[in-house]
């Protein structure tokens, strides 16, 4: 009985069982561990912005992108081992060559690791970088360059306002023409320059022009004024009013050198086609050098030499005190034209061979190749200087700061914009006709019959001179000394 109880025991456990098993049906599949990373393309919504960069390399902006990237929600513990930084819509890395390039970058962020997942496209970076170029504010403190020396040019060029910084601002000794442009225009009188290269910032300057500058008068020994100039080639030619007599030379240096062979007061000078050079004195005189540094005497003329001047043909023209024009035809000797009065304080040739006298008597007598001259009209005053131009127009300067000009007739119409005395007009290969005034000023017209001031003389021009790549020679005097200057054609 026992026996048959156990065996209905163990019977009932194993039913059990398998009720258990069957009620089980079969074991049920793991569920899946949720994906916890953090999706960057989700977090990133706007421009990133790093301020300024402490250096223009791809390591410092990528540390400063890590630090924006730490401080956007969800974002904080990010690293970089968790991603990958490329240039927007490629796999290719950033270089430092991107950076420099200027002050945005596109890029692209590509998650990696457990803690982070997907990617963000052309995220836009901006950025300042460190401008390590060199302040022109720190170099140029001196802003105003003072005087200016043009020539010429209306207005100051590049390479003369660099000069002018360097002069005053010693700490921009080694600024380059490229190392700056303008911005605007440069005045006559202001330029404002912005940095290139190396350099930044801008700088703005002052400044006044002078198309003038003096020329050494070394060797010259009077305080008397400079009345005549003559340049001849790679030779300056000057005489003064003093009661020495002296004519000076100068080979294209700043000292000169006297002549020799002259005496008294040379109120005149003149040179011919074949280089002679001529000078009238107080002494009635006429000298002549032929390529030597001496004078001899020619003859036939009296009283004040005022005057000189030659043709195309050699012949030379001597005006005096007393009203008489003289003429030499290649000979040392001069024989009395007729048809003058007045002191003759000027003469001038034009290229058709005619011959102008100007008198104190207010009056321009004109030879057409006779030994006779007739009255012009239209002139008053005393006629102090007389020029010609190669078309063939006659201007006479006169003591009533007039300039007058007579185009091909023999009357004469006034110009405007001069005062002063007249006392010497010359002009150059250009057509540009140029007075100089007891007032200390040059002026000039530039085929006009106005007159524009040119800046940088003083005191008295008696005396100007052309030569032929248009530069400009001016003499006289100023603080009772001699003054000589040039305004030199530049580019």
């Amino acid at each position: 009985m026992k026996k048959l109880l156990s065996m209905i025991g163990v019977m009932t456990l194993i039913g059990s069982a398998s009720t258990s098993v069957v009620a089980c049906g079969g074991e049920n599949p793991t569920p899946p561990t949720p994906d916890t990373r953090t999706d960057i393309e989700k977090k990133i919504t706007s421009p990133i912005a790093l301020g300024q960069l402490d250096e223009n390399t791809k390591s410092d902006f990528l540390a400063k992108l890590q630090t924006a990237l730490a401080r956007i929600t969800e974002l904080n513990t990010i690293t970089p081992s968790d991603y990958d930084v490329y240039k927007a819509g490629t796999t290719t890395a950033i270089q430092n060559s991107d950076i420099i390039a200027g002050n945005s970058l596109n890029i692209k962020i590509v998650a990696k690791g457990n803690k982070f997942e997907g990617n963000k496209d052309n995220i836009v970076v901006n950025y300042t970088q460190n401008d390590t170029r060199t302040d022109l504010t720190t170099i140029i403190t001196t802003t105003n360059l003072d005087i200016i020396y043009v020539g010429q040019l209306e207005k100051p060029n590049k390479s003369q306002i660099l000069d002018s910084i360097k002069v005053k601002n010693q700490s921009a000794s080694t600024l380059n023409e490229s190392d700056f442009d303008f911005e605007g225009n440069i005045t006559s009188t202001s330029a404002k320059i912005i940095g290139n290269n190396d350099y930044r910032g801008e700088v703005s300057l002052n400044f006044t022009i002078s198309m003038f500058k003096s020329v050494n008068t070394n060797g010259i020994k009077t305080n008397f004024r400079i009345s005549n100039i003559l340049k001849i080639n790679n030779l300056i030619y000057v005489s003064t009013n003093d009661d020495n007599g002296t004519v000076y030379k100068s080979n294209g240096t700043d000292n000169f050198t006297e002549m020799t062979g002259t005496s008294r007061r040379i109120w005149s000078l003149a040179t011919d086609k074949d280089g002679n050079i001529y000078a009238g004195s107080s002494n009635g005189t006429v000298y002549k050098s032929n390529g030597t540094d001496n004078f001899t005497e020619m003859t036939g003329t009296s009283t004040v030499i005022l005057s000189l001047a030659t043709d195309k043909d050699g012949n030379i023209y001597a005006g005096n005190y007393d009203g008489t024009v003289y003429k030499s035809n290649g000979t040392d000797n001069f024989t009395e034209m007729t048809g003058t009065s007045g002191a003759i304080w000027s003469l001038a040739t034009d290229k058709d061979g005619n011959i102008y006298a100007g008198s104190s008597n207010g009056t321009v007598y004109k030879s057409n190749g006779t030994d006779n001259f007739t009255e012009m009209t239209g002139t008053s005053g005393v006629i102090q200087s007389l020029a010609t131009d190669k078309d063939g127009n006659i201007y006479a300067g006169s003591s009533n700061g007039t300039v007058y000009k007579s185009n091909g007739t023999d009357n004469f119409t006034e110009m405007t914009g001069t005062s002063g005395v007249i006392q010497s007009l010359a002009t150059d290969k250009d057509g540009n006709i140029y007075a100089g005034s007891s007032n200390g000023t040059v002026y000039k017209s530039n085929g006009t019959d106005n007159f524009t001031e040119m800046t940088g003389t003083s005191g008295v021009i008696q005396s100007l001179a052309t030569d032929k790549d248009g530069n400009i020679y001016a003499g006289g005097t100023s603080k009772s000394k001699p003054s000589l200057y040039i305004s030199e054609k530049l580019q």
